[in-house]
């Protein structure tokens, strides 16, 4: 009969990681939900952490079996997240690239050409201090702060210059 004293002293023998890992797996695709925000993107994370474990076994002993499992499928999970929003970079810049060469036609062409025909016209009747200022603040985007540092008025003012040279333009537009 081993006494309680002994009992304790007996190493416990350690579990082998792949048990350790399906008796955790709900909790190991709680957190790789936690990165991906996609429960079957969790769960391919933690199957494909599991397939990695098998393939490549351990040579030493893990300290901490559930924390390097954590570790494995946090790490796993943070790359799928990565992955998934560079692929999703990409396709949107390949699908704006696409829908901005479809609208390019002869007439968007030539009725971007009068839009701007009629907003240089507009702003040719601008009194030039007003021109001036308008074209300082939204084609070169000076401040209002600095331009009216230039002109030595208060920025209000530029403020209020650059409000009715706008309106004026976008009447032109009407």
């Amino acid at each position: 009969m081993i006494s309680a004293k002994n009992h304790l002293n007996l190493a416990q023998p350690k579990r082998p990681l792949q048990d350790l890992f399906i008796e955790h797996r709900c909790d190991l695709i709680r957190t790789a939900y936690s990165i991906t925000g996609c429960h079957h993107w969790a769960e391919d994370v933690v199957h494909d952490a599991f397939v990695r474990l098998l393939e490549k076994p351990i040579g030493s002993e893990v300290e901490q079996p559930l924390s390097y499992l954590f570790r494995i499928v946090r790490n796993q999970a943070i790359d799928k997240f990565r992955r998934l929003s560079l692929e999703a970079r990409h396709n949107n810049n390949t699908e704006a690239a696409e829908a901005s060469v479809e609208q390019i036609s002869p007439e968007r062409i030539v009725n971007d050409q009068q839009t701007l025909g009629r907003v240089a016209k507009a702003m040719q009747e601008l009194p030039e201090r007003s021109r001036i200022v308008f074209e300082m603040h939204r084609i070169k985007g000076v401040t209002q702060k600095q331009i009216a540092s230039k002109f030595k008025v208060s920025p209000t003012l530029v403020n209020f210059i650059v409000r009715d040279a706008t309106a004026h333009c976008g009447h032109a537009l009407k």
